[in-house]
């Protein structure tokens, strides 16, 4: 019979969440400790790729997930002069495949639901910096250095920035970017079925997202002095003149406080896991979100330790395989993110112009256009390798 764990999880973000329903549902006891003194998601809509239902497939709750959200068939970009930058359609590959645009609130109440559900503790307003192990046990400390646990294992889904990973012996590599973007959400039904994008080389960049409902996605790139409340009304000038769709959108945005904002990291480890300790999620592989595929690589980072640790073997072990077979699923998509980024949004002029002339023609090869379809939707992993979800 599988022994009860005793698991801590850093961070109340969709990683944590869906770690500690799958504990929680195997009969561990969770507690997730959060920083913030009130639990809320962090940002407006996802698109939720074919990898992440698969996962969510796997945890028993896809339909719960995307029962208010949009169907989505693909991406269509288009350039300031309204010609189509990029067109990708999941049926192109399959015609069962499509993403879903959901609402972040949405996928965070469904998980935090059953999280409640199977026991999970929280422990709120307690900022986790590092931990300390033996061979048995590992505690996190926090930032008045009191100590939570004893713990049998401890893991880190406190997202990009995360304390837990830097204070560990993970290797970790972090980059920090000048350029960032903003978030919001709101009530517009002008777009439908797909994601919809306009570049105006790489300084300005807006994406709609539907998200069920009559809702929107709005996201647009910011400049390197990110966003100021004297500058909002011109940003929102902007947004209008580049994409006219967004304006019902944008005349819900009252003051800057509406926005989700956030400044872009790359962070990749050395090593995902030390002992009993794991990192999940962006805080151990965070990229820029041209490729979208965060949160669908948080949900199958997840899937996979509840599945390793249930082999039964020792925690160490079990964490080790999770992190080394994670690892190699996700490195396609990090880099591929990393490369994407700086073509759709730096502060220079020279790659913006090659991409207008090159991207519109690589869809019509035909295995390039059908591979990018296949890592749009998160299920390639390699040039010739496909997703595993373990």
């Amino acid at each position: 019979m599988e022994r009860t764990l005793r698991a801590g999880i850093v961070g109340c973000g969709v990683a944590g969440l869906a770690a500690g329903m799958l504990l929680g549902r195997a009969g561990h006891r969770v507690t997730i400790i959060e920083r913030a003194a009130q639990l809320a998601p962090v940002g407006a809509g996802l698109l939720l790729q074919p990898s992440g239902q698969r996962a969510l497939r796997q945890m028993g709750v896809l339909e719960e997930v995307v029962a208010d959200a949009e169907p989505i068939g693909g991406i269509h970009a288009f350039t300031h002069r309204g010609h189509t930058l990029v067109e990708l359609s999941y049926r192109d590959v399959d015609p069962a495949l499509s993403g879903y645009g959901v609402h972040r609130d949405d996928l965070f109440q469904v998980l935090y639901r059953h999280c409640h559900v199977t026991g999970v503790e929280f422990r709120l307003g307690t900022t986790v910096v590092g931990s300390r192990q033996s061979d048995s046990e590992i505690v996190a400390v926090d930032d008045r250095g009191d100590e939570h646990g004893p713990f049998d294992l401890l893991i880190g889904a406190d997202g990009s920035r995360s304390r837990v990973r830097g204070a560990a012996e993970l290797g970790a590599s972090v980059r920090e970017l000048a350029l960032g973007a903003a978030w919001f959400s709101g009530e517009c039904d002008v777009v439908r079925g797909y994601l919809h994008q306009v570049t105006r080389g790489t300084r300005q960049l807006i994406g709609l997202l539907p998200l069920g409902g009559g809702r929107c996605g709005l996201f647009c790139a910011l400049p390197r002095e990110g966003l100021r409340a004297e500058a909002l009304c011109a940003l929102k000038r902007e947004i209008i003149e580049l994409c006219p769709q967004a304006r019902g959108l944008v005349e819900q945005i009252e003051s800057e406080k509406n926005l989700a904002t956030a400044k872009y990291q790359l962070v990749s480890l050395r090593k995902w896991n030390h002992g009993r300790l794991i990192c999940i999620g962006d805080a151990a592989h965070s990229t820029t979100p041209h490729l979208g595929q965060g949160v669908n690589l948080a949900l199958l980072d997840a899937v996979a330790v509840a599945k390793e640790l249930a082999q039964g073997d020792g925690v160490p072990a079990g964490l080790q395989r999770a992190a080394e077979f994670r690892r190699r699923q996700v490195m396609w998509c990090w880099r591929l993110s990393n490369m994407l980024g700086p073509i759709f949004q730096n502060e220079g002029w020279m790659l913006g112009l090659a991409r207008d002339v090159v991207l519109p023609w690589l869809p019509g090869v035909p295995w390039l256009g059908k591979t990018m379809v296949w890592t749009m939707a998160g299920l390639r992993t390699g040039m010739f390798s496909e997703l595993e979800v373990r």
